[in-house]
């Protein structure tokens, strides 16, 4: 076993193949994590439904270039660096002017998933979480990405925590 998942009842949860290699991705950047160690999960990259998750990536690795050879050749480029300003109130208090840019920049005319004109407009930049998703969709939609994938549709950041804490 390469990777371990808990709820908050402390029940194991399945961690798909699939998870293992997105948390590779974005924590490392590549397919080798620096030591052979067993690394946990920061919550932020934690999926719903799990409160505590540990990946042997090293090991996971070894077992994916055991059973394919032809891995062991791929080079995954390492993520570019967020730069993006972390949405907070203070930012919106102290840089009212970079938050009326960043409303106007990424309100469109319409919701860019159901592309209706709505009435009410929603985002996470309309919240106390900190995030760097600075989209806007209508609030409708919002509630089906919350029950769907809880990544904004826009930039695909994850939104879980925004989410759970908008309802």
């Amino acid at each position: 076993m390469s990777a371990f998942a808990l709820d908050a009842g402390g029940q194991l949860v399945p961690v798909p193949t699939g998870m293992v290699v997105t948390w590779l991705v974005d924590m490392f950047g590549g397919p080798s994590p620096p030591e052979d160690k067993w690394y946990k999960i920061p919550d932020e990259h934690l999926h719903s439904g799990i409160v505590v998750a540990y990946v042997q990536f090293f090991q996971f690795v070894q077992a994916a270039i055991a059973f394919e050879p032809a891995l062991a050749r791929v080079s995954i480029p390492a993520p570019v660096p967020d730069d993006r300003p972390l949405i907070t109130p203070q930012l919106r208090r102290e840089n009212r002017a970079e938050w009326d840019r960043l409303w106007t920049l990424n309100k469109p005319d319409e919701c860019p998933v159901c592309h209706e004109d709505p009435d009410i407009w929603d985002g996470p930049m309309n919240s106390d979480v900190p995030t760097r998703c600075t989209h806007w969709a209508c609030s409708g939609c919002w509630a089906e990405i919350a029950a769907r994938d809880k990544r904004c549709p826009i930039c695909r950041d994850d939104l879980s925590v925004w989410i759970s804490r908008h309802d």
